[in-house]
């Protein structure tokens, strides 16, 4: 008995040491992680506003979990895995699907900056509604995208700030993503060790927003470089002026709303806060890049005035335009396009609401 009980032993444990790994594969994860656009500057606020739009870029990842905490300390770039890319929305006949990927690149090099590589077969579909190259945030909202990405596959456990610091890093300026990565309306300080602040500014509830977008790009690298190197002492105190008024009258207002009170003073203090979307910083110097933009930028003072307009401005590095009212959104819309009309220039009314909600998965 003994004898045939260890035939049978050593019969059946090879067989068990066969089995055991031969277990149910873990499914696939999913993963969808959805980002707003952002209008940013907002006239004086060059570089330091950001809004977030009721607009956005949503991605949706399918991978397998990664099989350690930590790959290397030197991931080798040639050793970056490759992932399929689908893609849909704005984009789709021009955005490469390869490895040069805009956002594949960023997610190699968001996992890369935390010594970590992306788990083989990741797939990803890209669905788009922020046109690109218009000064709605597409690229912030696409580092955004990628650090999220990265920090949901790999566990990387970032804080919204590190968010906001990973992608300004990449970006160069914090105004677009720290709204993609918060949600509403931000303001941004560096701090003497380059580390980003970004402070909520509440949005009036009674304040529309109305934006026109015209069917030719703007390189946000070459709407940089038509800007001076220099400013005179007059033109900084100026900015700094209706940027500090303008957080005021925002807090005001916002207040005011939410209280369902209206001040005596509600007219002035629309039109100040008009006043304070002014700029001699950026928009002076790129009105040449866009047709149309001088008047665009002077509507409130033209005939026939319309009513509950309270200032026009360029969104981000443009061309897109956008107006900030209380009521006739869809008429200034209509009047900023006939502008563009007159000068050549085809573009399309879009009502976008600003949301609150920020970067999440």
């Amino acid at each position: 008995r003994e004898d045939r009980d260890c035939l049978l032993s050593s019969i059946l444990s090879p067989c068990r040491r066969l089995c055991l790994p031969m277990t149910t594969p873990e499914k696939p994860q999913k993963l969808v992680i959805r980002v707003p656009a952002s209008t940013s500057n907002l006239g004086c606020g060059f570089d330091v506003l950001g809004m977030a739009l009721d607009l956005h870029l949503t991605v949706t990842a399918v991978y397998d979990a990664p099989r350690s905490t930590h790959d290397t300390k030197n991931p080798d770039k040639d050793m970056r895995t490759s992932v399929l890319v689908t893609h849909e929305g704005e984009g789709e006949k021009t955005v490469p699907l390869d490895d040069t990927n805009f956002l594949v690149s960023l997610l190699h090099r968001t996992a890369e900056k935390f010594h970590r590589t992306i788990p083989q077969g990741l797939e990803l579909h890209v669905s788009n509604r922020i046109p690109l190259g218009r000064g709605l945030g597409s690229s912030g909202a696409a580092i955004v995208a990628a650090i999220a990405l990265a920090d949901k596959i790999l566990g990387l456990h970032l804080t919204q700030q590190d968010y906001v610091s990973l992608a300004t890093e990449i970006e160069g300026h914090p105004d677009n993503v720290s709204a993609s990565v918060l949600g509403g309306l931000v303001a941004n300080v560096t701090d003497a060790c380059h580390r980003v602040r970004s402070y909520p500014i509440p949005v009036p509830a009674s304040l529309k927003t109305v934006f026109v977008i015209p069917s030719f790009e703007v390189s946000t690298a070459v709407a940089r470089d038509v800007l001076p190197k220099r400013l005179p002492m007059s033109d900084c105190v100026w900015s700094t002026q209706r940027m500090a008024v303008m957080v005021c009258i925002l807090h005001k207002l916002a207040a005011e709303d939410a209280l369902g009170q209206i001040s005596p003073n509600r007219q002035e203090d629309l039109k100040a806060l008009g006043e304070c979307m002014r700029d001699r910083i950026h928009q002076p110097h790129r009105q040449h890049l866009v047709p149309g933009l001088q008047e665009i930028l002077a509507l409130e003072s033209q005939e026939p005035a319309i009513g509950g307009l309270i200032a026009t401005g360029l969104s981000g590095a443009g061309p897109t335009v956008f107006a900030l009212a209380t009521s006739n959104i869809q008429t200034i819309g209509t009047r900023m396009r006939s502008i563009f009309t007159s000068h050549g220039v085809e573009s399309e009314v879009h009502v976008f609401d600003p949301t609150q909600t920020g970067v999440y998965a």
